[in-house]
């Protein structure tokens, strides 16, 4: 019996022992990863899937301190496996540590998160047309030509709600400074209404790039020369010709465009034969350049043409006599015109005959040669842009001194 009780009272001992130098303590593990895991489950269906809260969590523990003291997160794996997602898309979360040595040392009492949600959607296909943004400014004195895009649609693939978001697919060309054409591939990338860059993992393009050719034509400015053809209805005359615009910017190859010096409307596009009225004519401009060479603003390239056509008047001026003059009078004889005035008919553009008095009108009377009375012509000299209707003469008296 007391060996019994010596063998008793040592064990207590011992348990004593050990349980005041390794005791058994209850501890937190922080941040501990939780891998998803059989995704294959969800995206061989074609759907997709997302979790909205922090993949981590923190286990409560309990052990001998000797060997919990030095365990962390890395010694300890949570699985949430997606084969097993629930109808109310949860999946249970299993803890375990990874040794089984330490597995089977420590009891775990608690977890913070017991169950992730899933949000699971379906991928849906959609067709965008791609845009061609180009900005910056080209090198003085070029012009954008144009440009081609070699993707002209794309197809993307998206959860229904990020589909739902895209307004258009797009590249972005910079063409600064830029004084050659020039081909380059570009990044397409999706943008929502409001200009914002869509980024999302689970976003597939069935084409990720496409190819731009810009066109950088050369620019020119050259005036306009306008001719016209034909006479006006007899008594009418042309007046003027204006036409807009008097200058365009031509563009085109770098080649062809330094040879034009203007661009020339031939007279024969323009005739005002028979013409009682002003002529007003439209013309392409375009039609009268090269292949490759182009007037750079459209609405500049049809010119406005007019020929004013204007109907002549007649006036008639009184001269007096003593406005007449009178030379070459013989030596020895003396002259008088007989008539007190001279009547003279004036045809020209009303504005040109109202300017014109009788004091505009120059007359002579040659008397060479002359010493009788006689009928002489009188010499008249009329303003510009009028012209002398009637030959007019005089009754000179001519008597010996």
């Amino acid at each position: 019996m007391l060996k019994i009780a010596a063998v008793f009272i040592a064990a207590l001992i011992w348990l004593a022992v050990v349980n005041l130098s390794d005791p058994t303590k209850t501890i937190t593990i922080y941040g501990i990863p939780i891998n998803l895991t059989n995704e294959e489950a969800i995206t061989d269906q074609n759907k997709v899937y997302k979790v909205d809260q922090r993949l981590t969590l923190n286990v409560t523990i309990t052990g001998k301190r000797s060997v919990i003291s030095e365990l962390s997160s890395d010694d300890f794996t949570a699985v949430a496996p997606l084969d097993e997602i629930s109808v109310a898309n949860s999946v249970q979360v299993e803890v375990s540590a990874n040794k089984k040595n330490i597995e089977n040392k420590i009891s775990i009492v608690n977890q913070s998160v017991k169950a992730v949600s899933i949000d699971v959607e379906d991928l849906v296909d959609e067709q965008y047309p791609v845009e061609v943004e180009i900005t910056g400014e080209l090198a003085k004195g070029y012009y954008l030509g144009g440009y081609s895009n070699s993707r002209n649609n794309i197809i993307v693939t998206a959860p229904e709600s990020v589909q739902q978001k895209i307004d258009k697919a797009k590249v972005i060309v910079d063409v600064s400074n830029a004084s050659q054409s020039f081909e380059e591939k570009y990044k397409i990338k999706l943008y929502d209404e409001n200009g914002n860059t869509i980024k999302n993992t689970n976003v597939t393009k069935n084409y990720k790039k496409t190819k731009v050719s810009i066109e950088v034509l050369k620019g020119n400015t050259v005036p306009v020369d306008v001719e016209y053809s034909g006479k006006p209805a007899k008594g009418y005359e042309v007046t003027g010709v204006e036409f807009e615009p008097q200058k365009v910017t031509l563009v085109g190859k770098h080649s062809l465009i330094d040879s034009i010096e203007s661009i020339e409307v031939p007279k024969e596009d323009i005739s005002v034969d028979g013409a009682k009225d002003t002529v007003n004519v439209e013309v392409n401009l375009n039609k009268y350049l090269p292949d490759g060479v182009s007037v750079s603003d459209s609405a500049n390239a049809i010119a406005t043409i007019t020929v004013k056509v204007e109907k002549l008047e007649t006036k008639k001026f009184q001269i007096n006599k003593s406005d007449i003059s009178l030379q070459n009078i013989e030596s020895g004889y003396t002259a008088e015109i007989s008539s007190d005035s001279i009547s003279v008919s004036l045809t020209g553009l009303k504005s040109e005959l109202d300017k014109v008095t009788s004091d505009d009108i120059k007359a002579v009377v040659n008397l060479k040669g002359i010493k009788s009375n006689k009928t002489v012509d009188v010499s008249l000299t009329v303003p510009n842009n009028t012209t002398l209707n009637n030959k007019v003469s005089v009754k000179v008296k001519v008597t010996k001194k």
